[in-house]
């Protein structure tokens, strides 16, 4: 079984009735996390992470950790699973047509898509629609255990997570979600989205380019544009400080994570487990 990057799992808060427990998975191509959640007072009472090395088929690795991990093996009520791929296409609904789904995934990711199945999510609270390609072997690693789970893309809470606090947010600003190798990035100008997407990056010099770029492409000045942080990156890191050199203000976001009190969690930073926190609210 692979070995977790990160596991807290506090067995004298778990609740002795199951549909007080919820269940929350990030499932990506190249990792794992699982969140448990106590729905009642909205915290936190485990967490586990796992990254593999290999993206293209981890389906005997999930299936390992879904088996023998402590905190799946707990009773719960629901489980919402939350798909966080990288091939996504955002469609306002003025623009959105049934019959060019396809063809709005191929003009954006190519048409490389055998083995993969293609799913259209309407997203009612910002008047667009999210097309996303799933990989069959890890919808199918999911479908096996979590037959009755909800099921919905990691931008979904993302954006639910920003609509909520829209106004603790400056109005302009770039939200950096972390995970190994890549990152969720969120581009806001004025309130309005401008970016929503996944950057993979091998070396700092990578992402830096990148949301760079993203920032000239959309007449931003990054002087300008204060950067929020969060998931798995340390605040004494060579990309955290690489990020500094070209955005005066990179902070880390700790923006309301409730988890039960205790050393496990106190002993990492708030903001590691931000993105999992939004997922457990905003997946329900």
């Amino acid at each position: 079984m692979p070995t977790p990057t990160i596991r807290i799992l506090l067995k004298d808060n778990i609740h002795p009735d199951a549909e007080a427990m919820r269940l929350c998975i990030d499932a990506g191509i190249d990792h794992l996390g699982l969140g448990l959640h106590l729905v009642e007072d909205n915290s936190m009472v485990g967490y586990e992470f796992y990254s593999f090395p290999d993206p293209r088929n981890n389906g005997p690795e999930m299936a390992s950790v879904l088996l023998d991990s402590p905190l799946a093996a707990i009773r719960v009520g629901s489980v919402s699973i939350v798909f966080n791929t990288p091939e996504t296409v955002l469609v306002p609904d003025e623009l959105y047509r049934s019959g060019l789904v396809e063809p709005y995934m191929e003009t954006i990711h190519g048409d490389l898509s055998s083995g993969t199945t293609l799913v259209q999510e309407h997203l009612v609270a910002e008047s667009i629609w999210n097309l996303y390609r799933i990989p069959l072997w890890l919808l199918q690693e999911l479908n096996l255990r979590y037959r009755e789970a909800g099921r919905i893309h990691i931008l979904s809470p993302m954006l639910a997570y920003i609509r909520q606090r829209r106004d603790l947010f400056p109005s302009s600003c770039l939200h950096l979600w972390f995970y190994p190798g890549k990152v969720l990035a969120l581009l806001m100008k004025s309130s309005q989205v401008m970016l929503l997407q996944t950057i993979p990056y091998e070396i700092p010099e990578d992402l830096a380019y990148a949301v760079l770029n993203a920032c000239e492409r959309y007449g931003m000045d990054p002087m300008d544009i204060p950067i929020l942080v969060s998931g798995l990156i340390e605040n004494d890191s060579i990309i955290y400080n690489e990020l500094l050199r070209y955005f005066p203000v990179v902070t880390p976001d700790q923006s309301e994570v409730r988890f039960v009190e205790n050393d496990f969690f106190s002993s990492y930073p708030v903001h590691y487990f931000t993105p999992a926190f939004q997922i457990c609210t905003c997946a329900s």
